[in-house]
């Protein structure tokens, strides 16, 4: 057996492992590489993806998911094994990926008109996010193994890190003997989130991929954080300014929101008005109400009961570019 990391070792971004046996050949994550490695995504896949038998992806977070679209441009054909959840999100976040690239597209394509310099045409279309979600198969129940191919075996434990996330562990049998090999993705930290469920524990295993970003420092408790959040929220409307708290659409909009809400209820922070500006965050906050079973429990509860965690009194929720222009008056 083999496993070879082509992205996500020695930096961060691009998470991309191939894993080699005698019998099949598959990968863990396909993705984005961002930053100063983002030349990274125009460059030929190292490997021949018509090859590679099927794919595990641990999380939608376009670090992990974000070339995947162009792994099937290139001659992937699945399947693609993550959570129901994961398929969800990924679906929405890819096809937003793709609408942006588009327009990037069109705007250096104006800016270029004159000079008659070459646009490099976008990482991937709409139309090839369709074709890599059809691919999906989430059929994942957490903790549940199953087999994926003759001789894999996989099962995916929630990683406490966002909606359907995962680390996932593999029992490969090879020459006589089964290994146990654990793909960490991106984990949670146990009492960080009052959204997600807390990660659970990882069983042995003969060998652990980790990914490391933050295994050098502690955070701090996420109450010290809240009351952060409070202080900034009071401060800025005493002096009737406006509080704009730039995001990811998956996870840190959903935990802000939520945060937000139980501020208010308490009337720690007064009702004022505030604005998720985002289709994309808004859409995965309506995800989420699907998936109770990867949801902390005072947050599952909440729902059951007919609770509206995300809703509260001041929040708007912008969908429109005009109400988004609206916004910059008022700002």
């Amino acid at each position: 057996m083999r496993i070879t990391s082509f992205g996500a070792a020695g930096g961060v971004t691009g998470s991309n492992h191939l894993v080699e046996t005698d019998q099949t050949r598959f990968l863990v994550d396909c993705g984005l590489f961002q930053g100063e490695e983002e030349e990274k995504n125009w460059a030929s896949f190292p490997y021949e993806p018509r090859a590679v038998s099927f794919l595990l992806l641990t999380h939608s977070h376009l670090d992990h998911c974000g070339r995947l679209p162009k792994l099937v441009r290139e001659g992937f054909r699945g399947p693609v094994v993550a959570t129901a959840a994961t398929r969800d999100t990924a679906r929405l976040i890819l096809l937003d990926a793709a609408h942006l690239q588009h327009e990037e597209f069109l705007t250096q394509q104006r800016k270029h008109r004159r000079s008659g310099l070459p646009v490099r045409q976008p990482l991937f279309s709409v139309e090839d996010v369709l074709r890599t979600i059809d691919l999906f198969e989430p059929r994942v129940r957490y903790g549940e193994p199953f087999g994926v191919m003759p001789g894999v075996r996989a099962s995916f434990r929630d990683a406490g890190h966002v909606l359907g996330s995962a680390f996932i562990e593999l029992e490969i049998e090879e020459g006589g003997a089964t290994r146990r090999i654990t793909f960490s993705g991106d984990l949670g930290s146990a009492g960080q989130s009052h959204v997600v469920s807390e990660p659970t524990l990882p069983r042995e295993c003969d060998l652990m991929v980790v990914e490391s970003t933050y295994g050098d420092r502690s955070h701090r408790p996420v109450e010290e954080s809240v009351a952060e959040l409070a202080e900034a929220v009071n401060h800025t409307v005493e002096r009737k300014g406006n509080v704009i708290i730039p995001t990811f659409a998956l996870e840190r909009a959903q935990d802000i929101l939520f945060h937000l809400g139980q501020l208010q209820r308490a009337k720690t922070i007064p009702e004022c008005a505030i604005y998720l500006d985002s289709p994309l965050a808004i859409d995965i906050t309506g995800v989420y109400r699907r998936y109770p079973e990867c949801l902390a429990p005072q947050l599952r509860e909440t729902l059951d009961s007919g609770g509206r965690p995300f809703l509260f009194s001041g929040a708007h929720f912008t969908r429109a570019v005009e109400e988004s222009k609206q916004l910059d008056i008022l700002r």
